[in-house]
């Protein structure tokens, strides 16, 4: 039964080449339309300013079940995303489910 609980999207690199999977699109863009490349005020714009953590290397934003913003780690989370930047663009997006697997 194979599932995704989480995908980590990002720029690839010669020591990061063997442990990714090509994708044989020439753009990813996610439902909400969040890409790689995208500054930090077009996130914000998309997502919002209800994070859980905004530094300048990133922005991590955290949900419930409901998908209401949370502002603290010990509640429960239900989907996470987290956004990497280098020179005010995304170079990384990594986003999924908190799931607790039965083994």
């Amino acid at each position: 039964d194979d599932k995704f609980y989480c995908f980590d999207i990002g720029y690839s690199s010669a020591s990061t080449e063997k442990q990714c999977i090509k994708s044989s699109y020439p753009t990813f863009i996610t439902e909400n339309g969040l890409k790689l490349g995208m500054s930090r005020e077009q996130l914000l714009k998309v997502k919002g300013t209800d994070f859980y953590v905004m530094t300048e290397e990133q922005v991590k934003y955290l949900f419930d079940k409901s998908g209401n913003a949370l502002n603290n780690q010990k509640d429960e989370v239900g989907y996470f995303l987290e956004c990497d930047f280098e020179k005010d663009k995304i170079k990384r997006i990594k986003f999924g489910y908190n799931v607790v697997l039965p083994f």
